[in-house]
């Protein structure tokens, strides 16, 4: 369900019990709920996406989407007439690279491999090793920022079934403005909710997560011993 920002200034306004804007302004409340957004989708990683990136051939360094804060995985796949293949790409830190690139940090190849990331965002770089020597795009899985509401009509960008968080953090930023020391509860109750969310939103499924190294180079009988007919 969508909230906006209309709603969730109702809400807020019920907590703080001030129903007509007297100390608070509607405009200050809604600051307040674009910052508890910002600061719910920074620390709890909630808000995914999959963005694209164009590759060209032979150019290295790429610039993220500015809207994204974190990457997760990246993958590259040609945009060449009958290329149907993905090739995820592993991440090592711009000083572990030196043992994928040497001293050749541009040595092309038909695709990359490896990729590592500087800078920070809105300006965060992805650097690929080896050198794609064809155009295609990058698949960029990461987490991003949220968007501020402009308008009443706007929802809160905040994870669904979690808007109260939104509302509780609103309300400890107003109280502690009023040095009402009841802004400890509700900040209490803000930090609470994040926790939740952290701990119950990581892949949002109860299974188990599995690993595998790919197919067993052992023979079946090796195995599986005296039952292997």
């Amino acid at each position: 369900m969508t909230v906006t920002v209309a709603s969730a200034i109702t809400q807020v306004r019920d907590l703080i019990d001030e129903p007509v804007p007297q100390f608070w302004t509607n405009v200050q409340i809604q600051g307040y709920l674009n910052q508890a957004c910002a600061d719910f989708s920074r620390r709890t990683r909630t808000l995914r996406n999959n963005q694209q990136v164009q590759v060209s051939a032979n150019v290295q360094n790429y610039l993220i989407p500015s809207n994204v804060m974190s990457v997760y995985r990246v993958e590259f796949q040609p945009t060449s007439t009958g290329q149907v293949f993905i090739y995820p790409l592993d991440f090592m830190g711009y000083n572990e690279m030196d043992e994928a690139w040497g001293v050749y940090q541009t040595f092309p190849a038909a695709w990359p491999q490896s990729y590592t990331l500087w800078g920070n965002p809105p300006s965060l770089t992805i650097r690929l090793f080896p050198v794609p020597n064809q155009g295609g795009v990058l698949n960029v899985f990461g987490y991003r920022q949220s968007v501020d509401a402009v308008l009443t009509t706007d929802p809160i960008d905040i994870l669904q079934g979690y808007e109260e968080a939104a509302y509780e953090y609103a309300t400890y930023k107003c109280l502690r403005q009023d040095s009402n020391p009841r802004w400890q509860e509700a900040k209490q109750a803000y930090e609470n909710i994040l926790s939740d969310a952290s701990n119950n939103t990581g892949w949002y499924t109860d299974q188990p997560n599995t690993f595998t190294s790919g197919q067993s180079s052992w023979p079946p009988w090796a195995s599986a011993g005296s039952d292997y007919n």
